[in-house]
């Protein structure tokens, strides 16, 4: 069954479910919408959490482009992360 984790908090709580993807087994089949704590995180912190990310092979995805929590989709692209956005008028960018 696949999950998905609409991530508004900021801190640790997206590397703990990076943790928990791996134990559960659960590669592939979770997607952690908007992951406003990544955009927080300085580059280096960025590249880490990435690479958490990509091993458990979490989505994230977005919709809520703004000027002060803008993903960096293209970092974690870069990084092996599977990366969605979406127009809030729905259209897949």
């Amino acid at each position: 069954m696949p999950i998905d984790i609409h991530l508004h908090d900021t801190g640790e709580t997206g590397t703990d479910i990076a943790e928990r993807t791996r134990a559960a087994g659960l590669h592939g089949r979770v997607t952690a919408s908007h992951a406003f704590a990544v955009a927080e995180l300085s580059c280096q912190d960025v590249d880490s959490a990435a690479d958490l990310v990509a091993e458990a092979d979490i989505a994230l995805t977005t919709a809520a482009l703004s000027a002060t929590t803008v993903l960096p989709f293209r970092r974690l692209a870069q990084r092996g992360v599977r990366v969605g956005l979406v127009a809030r008028d729905g259209r897949l960018l």
